[in-house]
């Protein structure tokens, strides 16, 4: 066991920024504090929107397989503050983070729910999406140490969902991902 903990999600963070300061920091005690509170060390954050999102993003535009208009800004103005938040109070916080969804224009359905497969042309770029994901996470102060391919890999669901058979999930892990964050010195 690694640890135990929550979820840092798009609908939490934007009810933890409605909190006041006071409460805010009351919240990250309960949560993270090892001897007010339950004392959490591990916790998940979502690679683009999830069914716990107030609303389907990702952080490219439409068919940027290039990825050059890659930008988290939608997860720093709620998300990542939270993040730093509980980081503060927890010590250290290890963080997974995992997408519901790739980018709808690198899926055989064309959209971010309803399952629907990785286009074998894009795992390449959905490999350095995760780096960008992560160096871009680093640069605010925030570190992922783990990822995971893919949230419920053999759901289709109503919501952000991509499936991957195990084949196809070993495939883009040890051909594609890992090349990558090794590339990427991480």
């Amino acid at each position: 066991i690694l640890g135990f903990g929550g979820a840092f999600t798009d609908a939490s963070a934007a009810n933890y920024a409605l909190m006041s300061d006071k409460t805010k920091k009351e919240f990250c005690e309960l949560l993270f504090d090892k001897e007010k509170g339950l004392g959490y060390t591990f916790c998940r954050g979502c690679i683009n929107s999830s069914d716990f999102s107030q609303g389907e993003y990702n952080f490219v535009e439409d068919d940027d397989k290039d990825l050059k208009t890659f930008d988290i800004s939608h997860d720093k103005k709620e998300i990542i503050p939270m993040i730093k938040d509980a980081t503060k109070v927890a010590g250290k916080l290890s963080l997974l983070c995992s997408p519901w969804s790739p980018p709808a224009f690198m899926k055989d359905n064309n959209e971010l729910n309803h399952g629907g497969v990785l286009k074998p042309e894009f795992y390449s770029a959905w490999a350095n999406y995760f780096v960008k994901f992560v160096q871009e996470y680093e640069k605010c102060g925030v570190e992922v140490e783990y990822v995971a391919v893919q949230n419920e890999p053999m759901a289709s669901q109503t919501w952000e969902s991509c499936r991957y058979t195990i084949e196809e999930e070993l495939k883009f892990a040890r051909d594609y991902l890992r090349p990558a964050f090794d590339k990427a010195g991480l």
